[in-house]
C-alpha cells in the first residue's frame, strides 16, 4: 500500500502547488473499475509526464517513451487487444523467456496480475510510460 505522504509528494512533483488540490487528489477513492492514477490524470490538474516519472520512481519502474508504430507486430499480439485496451498494458519487447510490458498505471493491480497469468513461463519487466506522448 502506498502511503498518503508518498501520494502527496508525487502530486507536488507532478506540478500541483495548491495545498487544497493536493490533499483532494491524494485522498481520491476511485470508483469501481477505476484507479487512483486514472482519476488523477482525468482531473487535468497534473503534468502527465511528470506524474509518470514520479510513478516510475515510486514503483521502481523505468520510464520509457513508447512508439507503438515501432513495436514488432508479433510482440503486440502477445496479449489480446481487448486485454491491452481494458487494462492499459502494452507488450513492447519480448524474448523467448521474457516480456517487457508498459503501463501508465502501476496502481492497476488487476491488470498486472492478469498480464502475468496471460504470459505463463515468461519473466515480466514492467516499465512506465505517460498516457499521452
Amino acid at each position: 500500500m502506498t502511503s498518503r505522504k508518498a501520494l502527496v509528494d508525487l502530486l507536488l512533483q507532478s506540478g500541483l502547488t495548491a495545498e487544497e488540490e493536493v490533499q483532494q487528489l491524494a485522498s481520491i477513492t476511485p470508483p469501481a473499475g477505476s484507479t487512483w492514477t486514472i482519476e488523477v490524470l482525468n482531473s487535468g490538474k497534473v503534468d502527465e509526464h511528470r506524474l509518470a516519472a514520479g510513478l516510475g520512481e515510486l514503483f521502481k519502474m523505468p520510464l520509457v517513451a513508447v512508439e507503438a508504430g515501432k513495436i514488432d507486430r508479433s510482440v503486440q499480439q502477445l496479449l489480446p487487444a481487448r486485454f491491452v485496451f481494458k487494462y492499459q498494458v502494452l507488450p513492447i519487447e519480448a524474448t523467448e523467456t521474457s516480456v517487457k510490458l508498459a503501463t501508465y498505471d502501476p496502481f492497476n493491480s488487476v491488470g498486472r496480475r492478469f498480464a502475468t497469468q496471460q504470459l505463463p513461463g515468461r519473466t515480466i519487466e514492467w516499465v512506465i510510460t505517460p498516457r499521452a506522448t
